[in-house]
């Protein structure tokens, strides 16, 4: 886990814990288990700023913030490694959409393809619906059966990369920009690995 981008985001928790407490249950032992929470709310900063001082919350693996999470991972279309790469450009699929356009066909067809095939367990989302599957999971399904995405309605207006970019300096942002974009692509195997990032020009400017 990295560091948190905003503290007063740790009071607002506390805060919300008192009105409605995280679910919990008694084990064998007796010992009180919590239910595992991975969000502590929306980002209160621009993505550049958030990125520039590395206070992102972000668990990488398979237990990301849900909203989070990778498109291949909220698609159920599979996953690997390259998942955690996305994780650092913390969006959802309604932001995905906003910034890079409709999902490849592919994917949809995959995600309504992958909708029958059912978990060997179940897991409890982030509104304690069980569910057996990722569809489920992530209150899908997400496309018609012509690949079309169900909620238009929650698509921010088409955003522009690079006017979000506000706390890099100009002579920087080209670069910042092929850092993030090296991040968000719908297709995993496009996405720069660690390896790739880590030796990035913009890393390299001093900034972070």
């Amino acid at each position: 886990m990295m560091s948190i981008e905003d503290k007063s985001a740790l009071a607002d928790w506390m805060i919300t814990q008192t009105k409605s407490p995280t679910a919990s249950k008694t084990d064998a032992t007796g010992r009180i288990v919590y239910r595992s929470n991975y969000s502590l709310g929306p980002l209160r900063r621009p993505l550049d700023q958030v990125l520039i001082s590395l206070a992102l919350i972000a668990n990488f693996g398979l237990s990301e913030s849900d909203k989070y999470r990778a498109p291949e991972v909220i698609l159920g279309c599979g996953w690997n490694l390259s998942a955690v790469i996305w994780n650092l450009s913390v969006m959802h699929l309604a932001e995905m959409i906003s910034f890079l356009g409709p999902p490849l066909r592919d994917m949809a067809a995959l995600s309504n393809a992958m909708i029958s095939h059912k978990w060997p367990f179940t897991f409890t989302n982030d509104r304690y619906d069980e569910a057996d599957n990722a569809a489920t999971y992530f209150r899908g399904p997400f496309f018609d059966d012509d690949g079309t995405f169900l909620f238009r309605n929650r698509i921010p207006r088409r955003r522009d990369l690079p006017m979000t970019v506000r706390a890099v300096p100009w002579s920087e942002k080209d670069t910042f920009l092929s850092f993030v974009r090296g991040m968000l692509t719908w297709r995993p195997e496009d996405r720069k690995t660690a390896r790739e990032l880590l030796n990035h020009p913009w890393l390299s400017t001093g900034i972070v």
